[in-house]
C-alpha cells in the first residue's frame, strides 16, 4: 500500500503543486502536476536502494507501482527548484 506524506528539501520553500495518488495504492500511482516538462522520476527503498526510475513528461502520468513488494518506499522528483520528496 502507498501511503503519501509531502516533505521537501528545501525547508521553508513552497511544495510543488504535484499530487500523488491513489492513498493507498496498490497498483498504479497517479502524478498530477500543472506543466509538461521532462522530470525524472525515483522511487528508492528505505535503504536507499533505487527500485524504479523514468523519466516524466507529461502532466499527468500513471506510474506502475505492481512489480514493488509490499512496504515502504520514497519516491523523488527532479524539478526546476531541487527534489520533491514523498514517502510511499
Amino acid at each position: 500500500d502507498v501511503i503519501i506524506c509531502n516533505a521537501s528539501v528545501h525547508p521553508g520553500e513552497p511544495l510543488p503543486e504535484f499530487s500523488i495518488y491513489p492513498n493507498p495504492a496498490q497498483d498504479y500511482i497517479y502524478i498530477q502536476r500543472p506543466y509538461r516538462k521532462q522530470e525524472y522520476l525515483e522511487i528508492t527503498d528505505l535503504s536507499g536502494r533505487v527500485v524504479f526510475s523514468q523519466k516524466i513528461w507529461n502532466n499527468q502520468e500513471k506510474i506502475d507501482i505492481g512489480q514493488l513488494t509490499s512496504g515502504h518506499y520514497i519516491l523523488r522528483i527532479g524539478y526546476s527548484k531541487g527534489v520533491f520528496m514523498t514517502k510511499l
